[in-house]
């Protein structure tokens, strides 16, 4: 927008429109910075054949004088003079074009924090009671012009729900009423989520209540809002469409997540936001710089008109060349703060003054189908992932993050056993209940709110309680984990009854939970009555024995007072075979003098198949072979010195020690106060000292071989490393343990860090890292303003070189870096480029000041396994590696029980580069439910083989039946996009 002047004289068009009669007139700011004016001075303007004249009083409000002109129909010239005594103080040319019809929509909301300001079960408490406010505004407001009419928007649906089930009948008509009639809008997210930290399913789960939503209480859902986060997975916009969602508002916390600071990005706004499977929703950014979520309270709109004035003037203008005139502002007045009734007065009083911009309290849906109409397939459409600023966080309690990614693993591989067992007419209907209740666990620990305004508060509640919003924050995910050991347990016991017949000797069932046949490692614990005698295990269909291991652990050493205690279990290791998805493979166990014979017998015909003849292992020189793998320890250093694969050659160490211990401090640098972003210099502490080969953990037997060492770790800490190779199979293991004073130790607060580096010698390679859903390269695939420093992956990582793929699975700890480590960044907020084959991988980070003070104690335990894929970049190999790597086999023991043919149903789906990433009881208990992730990237058919009787129909994201599939002699076929999720229900006609 054009301005003029000089010499202290400066007249700007603003944005501002008054109705006079039946015209509009457009308000000028004209400012004198050139000393004390005489009484007498006026302002002239000449503009289109049009003059008038005002005198030179100051509006205070807009730090100048405010004069008004006719609005022209076209660019017009305009000149305006300063006079006084008749002499001319100031002159200003310029062109005025005419001004956007501004329609501002402020959506008002409370930012949803689980705790963060209070306990949660006072926030729990306090959602519903705002809910009662709202209803009180909206009532009040009834009579008042529409646009400043009260209306609000709940952020999430985890207070509402807690609302229609608690309230009487006649507050929730009232909520229901006032829903109906579009005064409060519901979104569609259960909790506000760090997307990265979550599964697939586990986003999927967090659109969930929709269905009652819509299907219980009547209410329509077509919006969503993610507050506060600096960033969502790419699989996002392909979950909310397939919820029915097509509306997204993305507000990203600017506070050291400089997504605005970077803004010279080319993101449009708005822009449809595609989905790696095609999936869209039409999607805004907060865009104004200000505070984020809080735009409208940052702007002036909770204080009064004039400083609402000059705030929105300021955004508005910076904004001017969106086209469709229409923008959205954020209204939540805080991070769980009471709904009041100031913004609604001040956009009635805006409206009574100014005919344009036109402000307005409003909804999502109310914005977004105006918005709609207004851009009508002009929309660009944008793929990528939005990464998140804030991942580092995720590793600020490397050991409860542990234990959580360790669910996802348990939980998914729970609910395929729950459905394998209740599936086919199956005398026990398994219920989905608590598949659903420890994936509620799950969810409510991966909610945003990772600390507190007072994380090291004492308090009982209120905002200095951060140590007992810890313990509300973790008790979630005890009891997922006790809900998920039971429904695996159970599941287990069932399809371990189906899958033998009564006898007198040891069933061992092993279960493949993936959707692929595959082998590989397998382990069961002996029974309790075990002592150390003979024991073999015979595959049930050949009768032949497999090579096995078994080991002793002994957490207490027996007592003397007490010699026929047994404290030991026995862990038994071995190596199973082409087991069939989603199915199982049975083998016998023999203990004492049958295990004898068979160990005779299989000695006599020569090695049994896998018994690990390749096995070997040099203590002296801290070098290990098995498999595909041949290793050598650094006993300088820590880490792997030598890392081969045997079958191709190649050799991945050589740029450093592979897995080498590094920890760090941080000195927080402000830079950039207006964004909020600060940089972080880093201290490197001294690496490890007196490494030494641990004999105790470091041997060789037919299916593996451990290489362990230990060294000592500034602050007293003892630090421990085993390399897993193992003789029939394709992967090893680095495992990681580091013990750090006593458990449940309070160390001093201190924002420290450590991380293992991993600087691979690839070559020229592409990282590929594994989110929900699919695979992204950094920078390629991710949207601009995006984190490129640090991210979190959901099962691991792959690195592509020019004639193998290195797949890297990290169990326990989701923080990476690729490139080497990052922890200042340059102006613009980019790190610096490092080697492509460098990955640091975190044990743990502690940067934030609101993180909960959680200080590793006691022993934690970081696992990461490595297989090498041959041949070039293949993104369904490597999905499936990492997904192997992470899903272990399942096994059952059963005691007086024998093999016997199974009577039951694996569902087989057959297809170029598709998996089933979940298989689980349907929630209404009609069959089972099948997710079918394409990860080749070419789409395609896919074959689902039924068992005789059986029914299929497509389901949309939340299991609504869409359209029934034809069944031909058992077999079903569907189509599936590239990188698309298909939900299909499978049940008995």
């Amino acid at each position: 927008m054009a301005s003029g002047g000089g010499q202290g004289w400066r007249v700007e068009p603003t944005v501002f429109l008054q109705r006079r009669g039946e015209g509009l007139w457009r308000a000028l700011r004209c400012t004198w910075g050139g000393g004390a004016l005489p009484s007498d001075a006026r302002v002239r303007i000449a503009a289109g054949g049009w003059s008038g004249e005002d005198a030179m009083v100051p509006d205070t409000l807009h730090k100048g004088v405010l004069t008004f002109v006719p609005e022209p129909a076209a660019a017009t010239p305009l000149v305006a003079t300063l006079e006084a005594g008749g002499c001319t103080l100031g002159r200003a040319d310029l062109t005025l074009a005419p001004a956007p019809r501004w329609d501002v929509h402020i959506v008002q909301h409370s930012h949803f924090d689980m705790g963060y300001t209070d306990l949660r079960t006072h926030v729990a408490r306090q959602q519903k009671e705002y809910l009662d406010e709202v209803l009180f505004h909206i009532e009040a407001t009834a009579d008042w012009p529409d646009e400043a009419r009260y209306r609000w928007c709940t952020e999430v649906t985890w207070g509402l729900l807690q609302y229609l089930e608690d309230r009487g009948p006649r507050q929730r008509e009232r909520l229901l009423a006032a829903v109906r009639a579009g005064r409060i809008e519901v979104n569609a997210f259960l909790w506000h989520m760090h997307t990265e930290a979550c599964t697939l399913e586990e986003l999927a789960r967090t659109l969930y209540p929709l269905a009652e939503l819509r299907g219980r209480w009547g209410l329509p859902v077509e919006s969503a809002m993610l507050s506060d986060v600096p960033g969502a997975v790419a699989a996002l916009p392909d979950l909310l469409a397939g919820a029915g969602i097509r509306y997204f508002s993305m507000s990203l916390n600017n506070l050291r997540a400089p997504f605005h600071r970077l803004r010279g990005n080319g993101l449009p706004l708005p822009f449809l936001w595609e989905g790696p499977g095609g999936g869209r929703v039409l999607t805004w950014y907060s865009a104004s710089g200000v505070i984020i979520y809080r735009e409208a309270d940052a702007l002036g709109f909770t204080r009064d008109l004039a400083t609402a004035e000059r705030g929105l003037a300021e955004v508005l203008q910076g904004h001017g060349g969106l086209g469709h005139g229409l923008y959205l502002l954020r209204g939540s007045m805080g991070d769980n703060r009471l709904p009041d009734r100031t913004m609604a007065t001040t956009v009635r009083a805006w409206n009574e003054r100014w005919a344009y911009p036109r402000v307005q309290l409003s909804t999502l849906g109310r914005f977004f189908s105006r918005l709609e109409a207004a851009t009508a397939g002009t929309v660009p459409v944008r793929r990528g992932d939005w990464t998140d600023w804030w991942a580092d966080g995720l590793g600020s309690a490397p050991a409860e993050m542990g234990q959580v990614r360790a669910l996802h693993r348990d939980v998914r591989q729970a609910e395929v056993l729950t459905a394998l067992a209740g599936a086919a007419g199956s005398p026990e209907r398994l219920s989905a209940t608590e598949g659903d209740e420890a994936y509620a666990g799950i969810l409510e620990f991966d909610e945003h709110t990772w600390g507190a305004a007072r994380p090291e508060g004492e308090e009982l509640d209120g905002r200095w309680s951060g140590r007992r919003q810890w313990q509300e924050k973790v008790a979630p995910l005890r009891r997922a984990e006790q809900v998920c050991a039971r429904l695996r347990d159970r599941a287990l016991q069932h399809l371990g009854e189906r899958a033998t017949r009564p006898g007198r000797g040891h069933a061992l069932l092993v279960w493949n939970t993936l959707s692929w046949e595959r082998g590989g490692p397998a382990s069961f614990w002996l029974p309790w009555w075990y002592r150390g005698e003979p024991c073999a295990v015979v595959d049930a269909v050949t009768e032949e024995p497999v090579a096995l291991e078994v080991r002793c652990h002994q957490p207490h050493p027996r007592r003397d007072d007490a010699p026929d205690r047994n404290d030991a279990r026995y862990l038994a290791c071995f190596a199973s075979d082409r087991v069939p998805a989603f199915g199982r493979r049975a083998y016998r166990v023999l203990f004492g003098a049958a295990a004898e014979r068979m160990g005779r017998a299989a000695a006599g015909g020569g090695p049994a198949p896998g018994s690990g003849a390749s096995v070997s292992l040099d203590p002296r020189t801290g070098c290990a072979v098995a498999g595909e793998w041949e290793v050598q320890a650094d006993l300088r250093a820590g880490g792997l010195a030598r890392l081969c694969h045997r079958p191709t050659g190649a050799e991945l160490a050589g740029n450093g020690p592979l897995g080498a211990f590094v920890a760090e401090r941080y000195r927080v640098v402000r830079d950039g106060v207006a964004e909020g972003f600060a940089q972080r210099l880093l201290e490197r502490l001294p690496g490890g000292v007196n490494w030494r080969l641990d004999a105790a953990r470091t041997w060789a037997g037919p299916v593996s071989a451990t290489l362990a060492w230990q060294g000592d770790v500034p602050g007293g800490a003892l630090f421990r490393q085993e390399a897993v190779l193992y003789a029939a199979a394709p992967r090893m293991t680095l495992c990681t343990r580091v013990v750090l004073g006593e458990p449940g130790q309070r160390a001093p607060r201190e924002h420290c860090g450590a991380h293992l580096t991993f600087p691979f010698r690839t070559g020229p390679c592409q990282p590929w890292l594994q989110g929900p859903g699919g695979f992204l390269r950094p920078g390629a695939d991710q949207l601009p303003g995006s984190c490129t420093p640090w991210y979190a992956v959901d099962r691991g990582l792959a690195l592509a070189a020019t004639d193998y793929t290195l797949a890297f699975c990290a169990v326990e700890a989701p923080l990476v870096q690729v490139g080497g480590i990052t922890t200042a960044f340059d102006d613009r907020g980019v790190p610096a480029p490092g080697a492509p084959g460098h990955v640091c991988a975190y044990l743990w980070n502690d940067f934030w000041t609101t993180n909960f003070p959680v200080p590793p104690s006691g022993e934690l335990v970081f696992t990461y396994h490595l297989e090498l894929l041959p041949g070039t970049w293949d993104s369904a190999a490597a999905y499936r590696s990492l997904c192997a790597q992470q899903d272990d086999l399942v096994t059952v023991l059963l005691e007086g029980a024998e093999p016997a043919a199974e009577a039951g149903w694996c569902p087989a789906v057959e297809g170029p580069g598709v998996c089933v990433e979940t298989l689980k009881p349907a929630r209404d208990g009609r069959g089972v439910v099948a997710r079918v992730l394409e990860t080749a990237g070419s789409g395609g058919t896919v074959r689902l083989v039924l068992s005789p009787g059986m029914r299929a129909w497509r389901c949309d994201l939340l299991e609504q039946d869409l359209e029934p599939l034809r069944v031909t002699q058992g077999e079903t076929v569907i189509e599936v996009g590239p990188r698309s999720l298909a939900t299909v229900r499978i049940a008995q006609s």
